[in-house]
């Protein structure tokens, strides 16, 4: 669990990230009470294709996805985020019961964006969901940070 923590000038603010073959679990994690400021990539990220194949698993070319599951996010403000959002898994064993609860989003103009096919001077209020999360959204501000994404119960 992490609370009450303040994340400044990074690369991500919250990163949960798995591989394809190692295998394993990341399980019955709470992040909650948390301030992100200035990211140079995503703010929230939970990314199940992350790093190369291990050659030290005794067959590093089998698909062996992580079990994600049991994930909370709440009460995060984020500012300043090159990139506000990024929710992709492996589709055969996708993240499950992850929720986002009161999370909000907001820049004041002093971080480029890379996301976007010109680069601004704006943060980017968007999520990049590439399926593969199984995931619910609740009080999410603004809401159009979710366009695009399809959470499993809907968001409000």
């Amino acid at each position: 669990m992490e609370t009450d923590a303040v994340r400044k000038s990074g690369s991500y603010g919250i990163y949960i990230k798995t591989g394809l073959s190692r295998g394993g679990f990341v399980r019955n994690v709470s992040i909650r009470d948390v301030e992100i400021i200035g990211t140079t990539k995503q703010a929230i990220a939970i990314d199940g294709f992350y790093g190369m194949v291990n050659e030290w698993c005794p067959d590093s070319t089998k698909r062996n996805p992580s079990v994600v599951d049991n994930i909370s996010i709440a009460n995060v403000v984020v500012r300043n985020a090159n990139n506000s959002l990024h929710l992709h898994g492996p589709p055969e064993l996708p993240a499950t019961r992850v929720r986002l609860q009161n999370v909000s989003f907001g820049c004041d103009g002093s971080v480029g964006c890379w996301a976007v096919p010109k680069w601004t001077r704006a943060c980017c209020l968007s999520a990049e969901c590439g399926g593969g999360v199984d995931f619910t959204a609740q009080d999410i501000t603004p809401a159009s940070v979710l366009d695009g994404c399809h959470p499993s119960g809907g968001h409000t």
